[in-house]
């Protein structure tokens, strides 16, 4: 039988999408705010700085939960080589928007796990196809609010999904989480979220 009660992990992030995630797999948790700047590093590879900015995230609580495993997540939006974090004002919401569409994008989402001192990470990496959008398309989606949390300015999951035409890999990772290598990292410390834990 695997339906010993687990340590909980916590989860250092505030998005609401991930903690949304973890509840759906019936993943003990807590949840916390990481204590770390998103900023990036441009010397980085866009993999890299996701890998680096999830393991941050979870060491940057490791202190305070010295007996749990703690998970951070980092997800980035990729095209010509640039990377799209959050919008930091309307303005920026509609270059990036301007970029990605009619185009093809890549989405990264990485994994920092911390456990028992012991660090793991992963990634995955998602292309999205944008149809073409007007300019008008992108302002009334802009007075939405629901572009300017959201890498890349956009939520797939949400009203951003009219934009898109083709998604090849994860749909989770797009959204914020690899959910495969999410699942496999959980396994190998001992929680399976397709396991009833009372």
């Amino acid at each position: 039988m695997d339906n010993k009660k687990p340590r909980k992990i916590v989860l250092a992030s505030n998005s609401p999408r991930r903690i949304a995630i973890f509840e759906m797999l019936n993943i003990p948790f807590i949840q916390v705010s990481p204590e770390v700047s998103e900023k990036k590093k441009d010397e980085a590879s866009p993999e890299k700085t996701a890998i680096e900015r999830a393991l941050m995230k979870a060491k940057s609580v490791s202190d305070k939960f010295p007996e749990n495993p703690i998970i951070g997540i980092d997800t980035i939006v990729i095209i010509d080589h640039k990377v799209l974090g959050k919008p930091e004002d309307e303005d920026d919401a509609r270059r990036m928007l301007r970029m990605l569409s009619g185009r093809l994008h890549s989405v990264v989402s990485a994994i920092g796990l911390v456990n028992n001192g012991q660090y793991t990470t992963t990634y995955d990496k998602t292309f999205v196809r944008f149809r073409n959008i007007s300019d008008e398309e992108i302002i009334n989606y802009i007075k939405t609010g629901e572009p300017m949390d959201k890498a890349g300015a956009y939520a797939v999951q949400g009203k951003g999904a009219i934009f898109i035409e083709e998604i090849f890999g994860d749909f989770y990772n797009i959204m914020g989480i690899p959910i495969t290598k999410l699942y496999s990292i959980l396994v190998d410390i001992g929680i399976n979220p397709m396991s009833s834990y009372e």
